[in-house]
């Protein structure tokens, strides 16, 4: 059997089958676990996961049972820890997908609290252009109430925290199969009254870095890589020597390198970069990806972010 193939078929299958019975987010069949584990010991025999994964409207084949017995019946007893078992189902959660939350999180965050209020959030929330509910598939009312049980479940109603908001979001991943990308990201943002016009994809920011890495390439000569030729431009734009460039400056530094791109594309590249919010970018971080980028074209390029190269460093620090 290739384990590898079957395991992420079988994953798939069962997000597909999750999806099509109705289930918007993971959790709402956690309630139905004890019916089936009596002695509530977190573990269901064979016979048991079965009927309940038919109960459910999961329906898997024999030896697709028998592959998550061998990944999940962790003591060799008989027995599957099931809650693991749809854990991996939250944890197929993508990059294309986690990055329209964390746009969405960026937006309902403006002041960088980390926390929200929940009753902030299920005001917010847009239930009647979800689309389920444009489809006619279910309720404004029905996507709304279980809105708020799924988020409430992972911030127990209290405050909610940034980890809280992707961890709903993770459980509503877990119901999508991996051909449902777009569909994810349309329910995200519609639900929020967000459009997509406005939204920059993880795939534009990969194309925004290999444009600018190609104007840097056609400015790099001689024994200069990359990262050193990125690093000499923000460093003049670098008004206050501290190895870091503002937004504004970042802009300007991409103009020079005759960069063209819409203001939110540019905001978009920026956050990427700037993990911590500061508002400041680390062009460090930044440069070293170019001479990463480079070293591919040049084996005798030692890329920036193996070390801050002693040349390389001292140019950050020569005042």
């Amino acid at each position: 059997m290739d384990w590898k193939f079957d395991y992420v078929e079988l994953v798939n299958k069962v997000k597909y089958q999750l999806h099509s019975k109705g289930l918007d987010c993971i959790t709402g069949i956690y309630g139905h676990f004890q019916k089936y584990d009596v002695d509530n010991s977190g573990q269901l025999d064979k016979v048991e996961f079965e009927l309940f994964m038919r109960k459910m409207g999961m329906f898997l084949t024999t030896q697709e049972l028998t592959v998550v017995f061998t990944k999940f019946d962790l003591n060799g007893d008989g027995q599957i820890h099931y809650q693991e078992f749809f854990e991996v189902l939250r944890r197929e959660f993508n990059e294309k997908r986690e990055s329209v939350v964390k746009y969405v999180w960026d937006l309902l965050d403006q002041d960088m609290a980390e926390t929200l209020d929940f009753s902030y959030l299920t005001s917010s929330f847009q239930a009647a252009n979800h689309p389920r509910v444009k489809l006619r598939e279910k309720t404004a009312e029905q996507v709304q109430e279980e809105f708020e049980v799924g988020l409430g479940y992972r911030c127990n109603d209290g405050p909610v925290s940034k980890d809280a908001f992707f961890d709903y979001y993770a459980d509503v991943s877990a119901c999508l199969p991996a051909e449902k990308d777009e569909y994810f990201i349309d329910s995200v943002l519609e639900s929020w009254g967000l459009s997509q016009e406005n939204y920059v994809t993880p795939e534009r920011i990969a194309e925004l870095e290999d444009i600018l890495y190609e104007k840097v390439r056609q400015r790099t000569h001689g024994a200069d890589d990359e990262g050193k030729t990125a690093g000499k431009v923000f460093r003049h734009f670098d008004k206050d020597e501290s190895h870091s460039v503002s937004f504004e400056e970042f802009c300007q530094a991409l103009e020079a390198y005759g960069c063209v791109f819409k203001e939110n594309e540019i905001q978009a590249f920026f956050n990427k970069i700037d993990k911590d919010g500061s508002g400041k970018l680390d062009y460090v971080e930044l440069t070293s990806i170019l001479a990463l980028k480079g070293s591919g074209n040049n084996p005798n390029v030692n890329p920036v972010w193996k070390l801050k190269d002693p040349e390389l460093q001292s140019l950050y620090e020569t005042k």
